[in-house]
């Protein structure tokens, strides 16, 4: 976890993380402002080593009210068993955003499609639990089949209209976040 701020702000912050964290944290040590650079590299490098378990991850970038983010690393986990997927989450615990990632062997088809399938549920229980598919990146392409189950049908319609009143002819990114129907041929 990282405390920023002025000099009190950042301590008081830390002191306050040191006591959120109590006896239940397996390890606690608190840096001086010379390392952060050497863990922000390694925090880099995580996505890397988790790719590199079993040569393939599908990390899905989720949110959820903070209060609900136990509820949802415990549901990542419950998803991934369900499916016979090793599973791990980090993330942006402030916000709680999940980078919920399901790890798999890249060179199976059959792994890979078990791994889709449990990424749909894992946006259909994030759902469920008042959370958000679009967590930190946005829907996007990869996600842009999730808009219409994120939003309801009069939030997408007016999400539509305001697309198409900046892009009427649907020519910015066409077809990421959320598609727009043609129009009819004249």
């Amino acid at each position: 976890m990282e405390a920023d701020g002025t000099a009190g702000e950042a301590q008081n912050l830390s002191d306050q993380l040191r006591e959120t964290l109590g006896s239940t944290a397996v390890f606690v040590k608190e840096v001086q402002s010379n390392e952060t650079a050497q863990l922000w590299r390694w925090r880099a490098g995580v996505s890397f080593a988790v790719y590199g378990q079993l040569g393939g991850k599908m990390s899905e970038d989720i949110g959820f009210p903070v209060d609900k983010l136990e509820e949802a690393i415990l549901m990542v986990q419950e998803v991934g068993d369900r499916h016979a997927l090793r599973t791990c989450s980090w993330g942006h615990a402030g916000d709680a955003n999940l980078h919920a990632t399901f790890m798999f062997d890249a060179a199976s088809d059959a792994q890979v499609a078990v791994a889709r399938t449990a990424s749909r549920e894992l946006f259909a229980r994030t759902l469920e639990l008042g959370g958000t598919v679009s967590g930190e990146h946005g829907l996007g392409w990869v996600k842009r089949e999730q808009f219409d189950l994120q939003f309801s049908p009069e939030v997408a319609a007016i999400q539509r209209q305001i697309k198409l009143a900046f892009d009427p002819k649907n020519i910015f990114n066409p077809g990421k976040k959320l598609t727009i129907p043609s129009a009819p041929a004249a």
